[in-house]
């Protein structure tokens, strides 16, 4: 049924997708306006998808025309620095870096994603949508139903690098992870104990917001 489905909406392009206003970041710093496509079921699994938007595929290629052009065109993250678009009066950015992981493989050490930005204050937050095939499933449209998607989350600032947020029972690798990328001391003491990786888009938003009480204190004193 899930194979029935993405056959029928690539033969109905208008329907199955939105074409939304956005930009594309050229590897040369130039910035090229248009539309970005951005597909309503997920092209993994064939579903109706669960966030509106088909927010998976866009972490490994992005489809965009220019207002200039005439067609789409794919782009890997290799290709672009970048995109963006907006959709509701929200603007997404997402931007190419390379994911370095540890492997016998040297073929897999490295991956280029484009990852969504979320945050952008004292350190850059991203996310990463990931799918987790289950029983050795086979990577084909019927092995999908035995598998799932899941985030992970990186830190990212021009000198240190990109820097995954592990899930981990020790809290303390998180605080560490904090604390390297700038985030001070003595706001981390006032939070809660045993804050887990997913945690880690509310703790920088507090952090954020307590940086700028503290500076509105300094400036009253």
């Amino acid at each position: 049924m899930s194979l029935l489905l993405v056959i029928l909406c690539s033969f109905s392009p208008v329907a199955s997708a939105k074409n939304l206003k956005g930009y594309i970041v050229t590897h040369s710093e130039d910035t090229i306006r248009g539309e970005v496509r951005v597909y309503l079921f997920n092209r993994m699994t064939g579903h109706a998808n669960i966030l509106g938007l088909d927010f998976e595929s866009l972490h490994f290629e992005v489809s965009f025309k220019s207002n200039v052009s005439l067609r789409f065109k794919t782009y890997k993250p290799k290709q672009l620095k970048g995109f963006a678009f907006e959709h509701k009066s929200r603007k997404y950015v997402f931007h190419s870096r390379i994911i370095e992981r540890k492997s016998m493989v040297r073929c897999e050490r490295e991956e280029a994603r484009f990852l969504q930005l979320l945050s952008n204050e004292t350190v850059s937050l991203y996310v990463d949508l990931r799918r987790q095939y289950v029983n050795s499933a086979v990577k084909d449209w019927y092995g999908m139903s035995n598998s799932y998607m899941y985030r992970e989350y990186y830190l990212y600032n021009s000198q240190l690098g990109l820097s995954e947020v592990m899930e981990s029972r020790d809290e303390k690798q998180i605080e560490n992870l904090l604390v390297i990328y700038g985030i001070e001391q003595a706001f981390i003491d006032t939070l809660e104990p045993k804050i887990t990786f997913k945690d880690i888009r509310y703790i920088l938003i507090q952090y954020h917001a307590w940086n700028v009480d503290r500076q509105l204190k300094s400036a009253q004193s």
